[in-house]
Protein backbone atom coordinates (compact mmCIF):
# COMPACT_ATOMS: atom_id res chain seq x y z
CA UNK A 1 0.00 0.00 0.00
CA UNK A 2 0.99 3.58 -0.58
CA UNK A 3 -0.35 6.85 0.87
CA UNK A 4 -0.72 9.42 -1.91
CA UNK A 5 -1.54 13.05 -2.58
CA UNK A 6 -2.32 14.41 -6.02
CA UNK A 7 -2.58 17.44 -8.25
CA UNK A 8 -5.43 16.69 -10.66
CA UNK A 9 -6.06 18.81 -13.73
CA UNK A 10 -9.47 17.81 -15.06
CA UNK A 11 -10.00 16.93 -18.73
CA UNK A 12 -13.65 17.97 -18.38
CA UNK A 13 -12.80 21.46 -17.21
CA UNK A 14 -9.98 22.23 -19.68
CA UNK A 15 -9.31 21.58 -23.33
CA UNK A 16 -6.40 19.14 -23.90
CA UNK A 17 -3.85 21.87 -24.69
CA UNK A 18 -4.93 24.05 -21.74
CA UNK A 19 -4.91 21.11 -19.34
CA UNK A 20 -1.45 20.04 -20.45
CA UNK A 21 -0.13 23.60 -20.04
CA UNK A 22 -1.68 23.80 -16.58
CA UNK A 23 -0.20 20.50 -15.34
CA UNK A 24 3.20 21.38 -16.81
CA UNK A 25 3.09 24.74 -15.00
CA UNK A 26 2.33 22.88 -11.76
CA UNK A 27 5.25 20.50 -12.38
CA UNK A 28 7.55 23.44 -13.10
CA UNK A 29 6.60 25.11 -9.81
CA UNK A 30 7.26 21.86 -7.94
CA UNK A 31 10.67 21.51 -9.57
CA UNK A 32 11.31 25.15 -8.65
CA UNK A 33 10.88 24.28 -4.97
CA UNK A 34 7.25 25.25 -4.31
CA UNK A 35 5.40 23.40 -1.55
CA UNK A 36 3.23 20.57 -2.84
CA UNK A 37 0.20 21.73 -0.82
CA UNK A 38 0.41 25.23 -2.32
CA UNK A 39 0.65 23.85 -5.86
CA UNK A 40 -2.37 21.62 -5.15
CA UNK A 41 -4.46 24.58 -3.99
CA UNK A 42 -3.42 26.63 -7.01
CA UNK A 43 -3.78 24.05 -9.81
CA UNK A 44 -5.79 21.03 -8.68
CA UNK A 45 -9.42 20.47 -9.65
CA UNK A 46 -9.82 17.62 -7.18
CA UNK A 47 -12.38 18.09 -4.38
CA UNK A 48 -9.73 17.26 -1.76
CA UNK A 49 -7.43 20.10 -2.87
CA UNK A 50 -8.06 21.97 0.40
CA UNK A 51 -6.59 19.00 2.32
CA UNK A 52 -3.35 19.23 0.35
CA UNK A 53 -4.56 16.79 -2.31
CA UNK A 54 -4.44 13.85 0.11
CA UNK A 55 -6.22 10.85 -1.42
CA UNK A 56 -5.26 8.49 1.38
CA UNK A 57 -3.82 4.98 1.33
CA UNK A 58 -4.20 3.03 -1.91
CA UNK A 59 -3.48 -0.61 -2.70
CA UNK A 60 -0.75 -0.95 -5.32
CA UNK A 61 -2.76 -3.75 -6.95
CA UNK A 62 -5.65 -1.32 -7.54
CA UNK A 63 -3.45 1.26 -9.27
CA UNK A 64 -2.98 1.22 -13.05
CA UNK A 65 0.31 -0.47 -14.05
CA UNK A 66 1.73 2.66 -15.71
CA UNK A 67 1.11 4.70 -12.55
CA UNK A 68 2.31 1.89 -10.26
CA UNK A 69 5.57 1.76 -12.23
CA UNK A 70 6.13 5.48 -11.71
CA UNK A 71 5.32 5.18 -8.00
CA UNK A 72 7.68 2.25 -7.48
CA UNK A 73 10.64 4.52 -8.32
CA UNK A 74 9.71 7.15 -5.72
CA UNK A 75 10.93 7.67 -2.18
CA UNK A 76 8.56 9.26 0.38
CA UNK A 77 7.85 12.96 -0.30
CA UNK A 78 8.91 12.67 -3.95
CA UNK A 79 6.43 13.17 -6.79
CA UNK A 80 5.89 11.88 -10.30
CA UNK A 81 6.10 13.78 -13.55
CA UNK A 82 2.68 14.65 -15.03
CA UNK A 83 0.77 11.50 -16.01
CA UNK A 84 -2.12 11.51 -18.49
CA UNK A 85 -5.15 9.55 -17.17
CA UNK A 86 -8.78 9.26 -18.30
CA UNK A 87 -9.95 12.08 -16.03
CA UNK A 88 -7.13 14.45 -17.02
CA UNK A 89 -3.56 14.79 -15.80
CA UNK A 90 -2.13 13.98 -12.38
CA UNK A 91 1.03 14.57 -10.45
CA UNK A 92 1.22 12.09 -7.57
CA UNK A 93 3.22 12.58 -4.39
CA UNK A 94 4.22 9.55 -2.33
CA UNK A 95 3.58 10.41 1.31
CA UNK A 96 4.30 6.99 2.80
CA UNK A 97 4.89 3.43 1.67
CA UNK A 98 3.49 0.53 3.73
CA UNK A 99 5.09 -2.93 3.62
CA UNK A 100 2.86 -5.98 3.36
CA UNK A 101 2.48 -8.21 6.41
CA UNK A 102 3.73 -7.39 9.87
CA UNK A 103 5.66 -4.11 9.74
CA UNK A 104 9.28 -3.98 10.83
CA UNK A 105 10.02 -2.45 14.23
CA UNK A 106 11.86 0.46 12.59
CA UNK A 107 8.70 1.39 10.68
CA UNK A 108 6.38 1.48 13.68
CA UNK A 109 8.76 2.67 16.40
CA UNK A 110 8.12 6.43 15.86
CA UNK A 111 4.34 5.92 15.90
CA UNK A 112 4.49 3.81 19.06
CA UNK A 113 6.72 6.36 20.79
CA UNK A 114 4.37 9.20 19.84
CA UNK A 115 1.34 7.28 21.06
CA UNK A 116 2.95 6.43 24.40
CA UNK A 117 4.23 9.99 24.80
CA UNK A 118 0.79 11.47 24.16
CA UNK A 119 -0.91 9.03 26.55
CA UNK A 120 1.32 10.16 29.39
CA UNK A 121 1.78 13.79 28.39
CA UNK A 122 -1.83 14.92 27.95
CA UNK A 123 -3.01 14.22 31.54
CA UNK A 124 0.18 15.71 33.02
CA UNK A 125 -0.15 18.80 30.82
CA UNK A 126 -3.79 19.26 31.86
CA UNK A 127 -2.75 18.87 35.52
CA UNK A 128 0.04 21.44 35.13
CA UNK A 129 -2.22 23.96 33.38
CA UNK A 130 -4.86 23.52 36.08
CA UNK A 131 -2.20 24.16 38.74
CA UNK A 132 -1.10 27.34 36.94
CA UNK A 133 -4.70 28.56 36.73
CA UNK A 134 -5.20 28.04 40.48
CA UNK A 135 -2.03 29.98 41.32
CA UNK A 136 -2.77 32.89 38.98
CA UNK A 137 -5.13 35.83 39.25
CA UNK A 138 -7.88 35.61 36.68
CA UNK A 139 -10.69 38.14 36.49
CA UNK A 140 -13.72 36.58 34.90
CA UNK A 141 -16.12 39.19 33.54
CA UNK A 142 -19.81 38.62 34.24
CA UNK A 143 -21.49 36.43 31.65
CA UNK A 144 -18.34 34.55 30.61
CA UNK A 145 -17.54 30.94 31.42
CA UNK A 146 -13.95 29.87 32.06
CA UNK A 147 -13.62 26.75 29.92
CA UNK A 148 -10.15 26.06 31.34
CA UNK A 149 -11.29 25.20 34.85
CA UNK A 150 -11.37 21.63 36.12
CA UNK A 151 -15.14 21.69 35.86
CA UNK A 152 -16.21 24.26 33.22
CA UNK A 153 -19.07 26.41 34.41
CA UNK A 154 -18.29 25.81 38.09
CA UNK A 155 -17.12 29.40 38.48
CA UNK A 156 -20.37 30.64 36.97
CA UNK A 157 -22.57 28.58 39.28
CA UNK A 158 -20.50 29.53 42.36
CA UNK A 159 -20.92 33.25 41.49
CA UNK A 160 -24.69 32.88 41.35
CA UNK A 161 -24.88 31.13 44.72
CA UNK A 162 -22.93 33.90 46.49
Amino acid sequence: MVHLAEVLVSAEKYKPEEGEKRVNAAAAELKGGAKFSEVVKKYSDDPNAEQGGDIGPQKMSAIAPSIAGALSKLEPNEYTDPIHVRSGWVILRLIERFSPGIPAFDEVEPRVQELLYNQRMEPKLREYLTHLRKDSYIFLAPGYVDAGTETPGAALTSERTQ
